[in-house]
This record gives structure tokens, C-alpha cells and sequence, in this order.
């Protein structure tokens, strides 16, 4: 097996799927050398009707691509990938075949309280009729070890506090996605490779944990305080909503079977904003969760979506590494950025979030960093100069997303190869930065 600093670099550069931003699963090779999961393909070339005039543009690159007579199948299995992958998985994690990846503690749509000492569990009856089970997790002893531990390093950019861990116990995650801030103050992420949510409080103590019976991606909450989540796989529904305690409220659309969406944001209208990779789009839905309009202009790979005080909506376009502004409308406005690593300019942006000032903090993924602009896209400052300081060898942590909390600290999603944790920052709201000074939680 590969080295842990060697095994992050691989999966960076040659590991993970540029449709659903996974490690690959059955990597198929296109002619024009490009890869992708052979199940990503599949859906891909449903959701944009090519098999109907025979080929298909390329994800990456826009060539036209003929599909075999056998379907997808007849790709080229990308056999240096395969011996890639055999490399750096851990020996008994890598699997064959379409549903290739770890396997989730199987909670079977049920939701996970966390508190005290013991792990208790209840129903909680969903809107559908269907009965999720809620777990309350009390483990303080183990919480405040985890807390001790993490706080080894705090400091450094006015890093506060440090929470969480990559792997399937109930209070872990394996593919953190989005995070986002609950109207209580805890801060809820979605793990999509357990397709489930946890709720954290500030502080680190778990609270709640839910599994949802699709994919999930990113989070956020609308303006009656539910938790509004980015799926497939859920039938024909792009969104699903939940209670805190995870009972199922509704969901939205009736045709996107094969859609698969990334980012989610609710505007002041409690209007429902949707971004897809896949199709280089983004969906605006009503606050009665009916399609207002589906935008694809200027837009190559939007990622992470968020919207400020005026409805405006910023979209992290991640391959372009530009971010990007419209109007509430969908009108193109603006955008900021660039590929590079100086001040102000992005190698591939995820997360995003603004303060109430609708200053704009991005997760600068590949340069290790988060930034600060201002509302009209200006660079500010560098909040986060390097997630790599608080890690290892074995924790090239990367800023996934980012939320700012109702205590005022900046709270930063990071993953990396079989690592992930958030970390807390102090921010100071009405200077745009970030304090030096140290702070601990206790």
C-alpha cells in the first residue's frame, strides 16, 4: 500500500470521478483519454438525452463521444486507475463492481440523538407516513477525550476548536459534503458516502444523527428552520426536507431521476436554489417547491451555492475557479477569481458562505485556504492561511465547505484521504477578519 502522503496525491491527481467528485467506481475510459464511474456515465447520458442521437459530449473536455452498441458497458475498462486504486485503498476497502465503496453502519432510515452516556432510540413519524428512527447519543466522557485530543494544536489563524473524524461510528464521517448552520446554533453535515446527517453543537458534542434512504450532498437550512438537502437516487426528487430530529417533510421535483446535484441555498424569498455538476446548471424552485427556471449559462462545473441579503445567488464553478454571481432573476452579474495561488485567485473553490455584511468567504480547496471578499468580489484577506499546519502526514486536509455560526465563529468542513474534521475560527463580523488571539471552548 502507498504511503499515506503519497496515497493523497494519487487520489487528487488521478483518483476521483470529475462527475460525482468520488473515488472512481468501475472507471471507464473515453477516446478522448478522459474518465469517469461507469454508473456516472450512465446517468449522464440519460439526463442529457444522447442516447437518442448516438453520442455525447464529453464531461470534461466537450468532444463528441460515440456510445458503443453495448451501451456504457463498452467503454474501456481504465485499468491503470484499477491498479491505482488497488494501491492506495486500504488492504479489504476496495471493492468491485457499480456500489464499490465503503460500507455505512446501516442505521435503515433512522435518525440518531446525541447527549449523556447512552445512545437512546426513537420513531419519529415523517410526513410521508413512513416512521424514521431517532437515536440520542450521550457520550460526554468520550466527547471531551476527542476534544482534548483535537485541541493538541489550536491557534494558528484564530483556530478555536477542532471536532470530528473520519470513519462509520455513529458520530464519524467518511464523505462529509456541505455543513451548515441549524436556527438552534448546531451546526449539521451531511456524509454522503453514509448518507446520513449529524448534528453537532458548537462545541463538538454530538447531538442527532439521521440516515436518509438516498444520496445525499450538500445542506442548508430555509427559513422555517428545516433542513433542506441536495439527493439523487430519491425516486425523481432533486431535494429532500427534513425536521432537526429527522423526520422527513417533503420533497422537491418530479423528472430528475438522473439528475445529480452538488450545492443547495435558500434565499430571503425561502426560494430554493440547486446546483448541478453534472449538467452545468443551476435550478431555482419556489417556496412551494415548484420549478421556477433552470439557468446553464456561464457556468462549466457549479459546485457550491449560496445567496446574500439582496437574493443575489454566488456559485462556486470549480473547474473554471471562478466564483460567480446572478441575480435573483438568474442574469449573470459577475465573477471573481481565477486559477492561481496568490491573493484573490482560486485553485478549485468549493464551499461558500457570506457574513452580514454579504462579505463572501470561500473554501480555496487545492491551495489549503479559505478567503474573504467583499459583496462586490473584491479580495479582502486570507481568514485561513494553511488547513495543512494542524495536520500530518496522514492529514492533508482540504477546505470542503464553510458556514459562520450564531456565535460568530467560522466553521470550515474539511476532508481529505481517510481523514476529516471541522474546525472553528474566530470571526470578527464587522472588521472582515479573523482574530489571532487564541480561544478555547470548554
Amino acid at each position: 500500500m502507498a504511503t499515506s502522503g503519497l496515497a493523497n496525491q494519487i487520489q487528487e491527481d488521478h483518483l476521483t470521478c470529475n462527475i460525482c467528485f468520488q473515488v472512481y467506481r468501475k472507471p471507464k475510459a473515453l477516446p478522448c483519454l478522459h474518465t469517469f464511474c461507469e454508473q456516472c456515465l450512465q446517468n449522464y447520458i440519460v439526463s442529457t438525452r444522447a442516447s437518442s442521437v448516438g453520442k455525447f459530449a464529453c464531461p470534461n473536455c466537450r468532444q463528441a463521444v460515440k456510445i458503443p452498441e453495448d451501451g456504457v458497458t463498452g467503454f474501456t475498462d481504465n485499468h491503470l486507475i484499477l491498479s491505482l486504486l488497488d494501491t492506495v485503498e486500504p488492504e479489504g476497502t476496495h471493492k468491485d463492481g457499480p456500489d464499490a465503496e465503503n460500507d455505512p453502519p446501516q442505521l435503515s432510515g433512522s435518525a440518531t440523538a446525541v447527549d449523556g452516556n447512552n445512545a437512546s432510540t426513537r420513531e419519529a413519524q415523517g410526513n410521508d407516513g413512513t416512521a424514521n428512527t431517532t437515536t440520542e447519543i450521550t457520550n460526554a466522557d468520550h466527547g471531551r477525550t476527542e476534544n482534548q485530543r483535537l485541541q493538541a494544536d489550536v491557534g494558528q489563524d484564530g483556530l478555536i476548536h477542532r471536532f470530528g473524524r473520519y470513519g462509520v461510528g455513529i458520530t464519524d464521517f467518511t464523505n462529509p459534503i456541505g455543513i451548515t448552520v441549524t436556527h438552534m446554533g448546531d451546526l449539521a453535515i451531511s456524509d454522503s458516502r453514509n448518507s446520513r446527517i449529524l448534528i453537532f453543537s458548537t462545541s463538538g458534542e454530538p447531538k442527532y444523527c439521521f440516515k436518509c434512504d438516498c444520496n445525499i450532498f450538500d445542506i442548508t437550512t430555509n427559513n422555517e428552520g428545516k433542513l433542506v438537502v441536495a439527493v439523487n437516487r430519491a425516486q425523481s426528487a432533486i431535494v429532500k426536507v427534513y425536521s432537526l430530529d429527522g423526520r422527513f417533510v417533503g420533497s422537491y421535483g418530479s423528472q430528475y431521476q438522473f439528475e445529480t446535484p452538488h450545492g443547495v441555498a435558500v434565499n430571503k424569498l425561502n426560494q430554493t436554489i440547486v446546483t448541478s455538476a453534472m449538467n452545468n446548471c443551476f435550478y431555482i424552485f419556489s417556496d412551494t417547491w415548484k420549478l421556477v427556471n433552470k439557468f446553464g449559462t456561464q457556468l462549466a462545473a457549479p459546485h457550491y451555492c449560496t445567496t446574500d441579503s439582496a437574493n443575489r445567488i454566488l456559485i462556486s464553478d470549480t473547474n473554471t475557479h471562478f466564483v460567480k454571481v446572478f441575480d435573483v432573476a438568474g442574469n449573470f452579474m459577475f465573477r471573481f477569481g481565477g486559477r492561481g495561488y496568490k491573493e484573490g485567485e482560486f485553485n478549485h473553490p468549493m464551499g461558500i458562505c457570506v457574513d452580514a455584511r454579504d462579505q463572501i468567504i470561500v473554501a480555496d480547496q487545492d491551495n489549503h485556504r479559505v478567503q474573504l471578499f467583499s459583496q462586490d468580489g473584491k479580495f479582502r484577506k486570507v481568514l485561513v492561511t494553511d488547513t495543512r499546519q494542524n495536520g500530518g502526514e496522514s492529514q492533508e486536509l482540504k477546505p470542503r465547505a464553510v458556514a459562520l455560526s450564531l456565535e460568530g465563529f467560522l466553521a470550515v468542513l474539511l476532508t481529505g484521504r481517510f481523514s476529516a474534521e471541522v474546525r472553528l475560527y474566530r470571526y470578527d463580523e464587522t472588521a472582515g477578519r479573523t482574530k489571532s488571539e487564541l480561544c478555547y471552548i470548554l
